[in-house]
């Protein structure tokens, strides 16, 4: 791996809820800003300790704009001045993963494959799930964060593993054709995406099934955190020999010379995009599909409309038809289950209106 004080760990910071995305990261011992409109970095603050990586032990808190950082302690910094709000003495036994939850403002990590939360004034940490007990071997770079099923997401033993904060349990855990890398929830069409032999792919994790977006020769450079998705519009960010910022509804990549950086984290908090702190020029329509998975039913949830009736139709993923009705009212249930596992594009003609639900 080359020199660490070059690596530079982003990921979307606050400034999703702005115009113009942000990225936050360290290089060179720096905790620095990257517009990836520009790719250029501004710091913000300098610490010699900033040199000591571990596999995604790093996260932002969108609410307090908090860069969290797990060395040789947690340490939380004030990405608006560089101050370090919080250093813990106590952090012993987090071994990779800190994710953040803006739905409880909690930070979770694995400890030992204990699924555990932890508490960023004191740096301890509370067990959740001991059924993640045994030799789990995980990947690299691969754990991420479902902020609207608040599922805790990693890939271990040749499995993607969602597990449940709030019980502890583990809700799905499909075998994978490959080892995922970059594993990232984008809660824009609330899909999972990862890199994959030179492919981005989305990831079902009901059924453990991969679906190719796009593929570059390029997407073969892994180090620590080198992929992110932007909550604003949606896109998957990856840095390997260049920075490639990838459309994941039609497989687009626009490029820009990746400089001295090597790695990248994302934004753990993007369920806050459908909040009213977003700017209303990056907001699809108010519309709502849940639950994601389904089962037996949907419900699209229609707010702020001014008249009915839309047009509603489901897609597999051959673009076949399989359901069209109209919405007359706000709140609509859809019986899905005649439908095969699998993933499956939404759409509300009227509004533009596009997102994928899984069918467990």
């Amino acid at each position: 791996m080359k020199n660490l004080y070059l690596l530079l760990f982003l990921f979307l910071g606050s400034s999703v809820f702005a115009q113009t995305t942000k990225l936050y990261g360290i290089n060179n011992l720096s905790l620095k800003s990257f517009d990836p409109s520009t790719g250029a970095l501004t710091t913000i603050c300098t610490h010699p300790f900033l040199n000591t990586f571990t596999n995604n032990n790093w996260t932002y808190n969108s609410v307090k704009k908090h860069y969290v950082f797990l060395g040789f302690k947690v340490y939380s910094f004030d990405v608006n001045t560089g101050a370090i709000v919080n250093q813990p003495t106590d952090s012993s036994g987090i071994t990779m993963g800190l994710e953040y939850n803006c739905k409880n403002g909690k930070l979770y990590a694995l400890s030992d494959s204990i699924l555990v939360n932890l508490d960023p004034l004191t740096g301890k940490s509370t067990p959740i799930s001991t059924i993640l007990h045994g030799d789990f071997v995980t990947g690299f770079d691969a754990v991420t964060f479902n902020s609207d099923l608040e599922h805790y997401v990693f890939y271990a033993n040749g499995r993607i593993y969602s597990v449940d904060v709030n019980t502890g349990n583990i809700v799905y855990n499909p075998t994978v054709p490959d080892q995922p890398v970059g594993l990232r929830y984008n809660c824009r069409d609330s899909t999972y995406y990862a890199i994959s032999n030179n492919n981005l792919v989305a990831i079902n994790p009901v059924t453990g099934q991969f679906t190719n977006i796009c593929s570059n020769p390029n997407f073969n450079v892994f180090t620590i955190g080198i992929e992110t998705v932007d909550p604003a519009n949606g896109h998957y960010y990856y840095f390997g020999s260049n920075f490639y910022n990838i459309n994941v509804t039609n497989g687009s990549i626009n490029t820009l010379p990746a400089a001295s950086i090597m790695a990248i984290a994302n934004n753990r908090c993007c369920s806050l995009v459908n909040n009213t702190e977003v700017e209303s020029s990056d907001l699809l329509p108010e519309i709502s599909v849940y639950p994601n998975p389904a089962s037996e039913y949907l419900i699209v949830s229609l707010k702020s409309f001014q008249s009915y009736p839309f047009n509603l139709s489901i897609f597999d993923l051959t673009g076949k038809l399989m359901y069209r009705s109209l919405i007359e009212k706000e709140t609509t249930k859809i019986d899905v289950s005649n439908l095969s596992s699998g993933m499956y594009f939404i759409e509300v003609a009227e509004t533009n209106f596009r997102t994928k639900f899984y069918k467990q």
